[in-house]
């Protein structure tokens, strides 16, 4: 649950100003203020989420495309499966 908590936090933050009521006595910055607070959430969300999900993956040689699996069996014979990273 809270894989998906973080990345919603940008939506949820303007609602929360707007009930406290700061935004009714400057509406001036309303739009600035709520673009900023989205900004700062998506600089600390970004990371942690990147950090929640596993960059590593393997996959069996008999799958991939068959040009791959010539090169990987004349390089290594015995190589059943082939560890990549998935990268963002």
């Amino acid at each position: 649950w809270f894989g998906s908590l973080v990345p919603s936090g940008p939506a949820l933050i303007p609602g929360l100003i707007t009930q406290l009521g700061f935004m009714e006595s400057l509406p001036v910055l309303n739009a600035s203020v709520q673009v900023g607070l989205v900004g700062l959430c998506l600089v600390f969300a970004t990371p942690l989420c990147c950090a929640l999900f596993p960059h590593m993956s393997s996959m069996a040689v008999s799958n991939l495309e068959p040009d791959l699996q010539e090169r990987i069996r004349q390089s290594s014979p015995y190589a059943s499966t082939v560890f990549f990273n998935k990268g963002l």
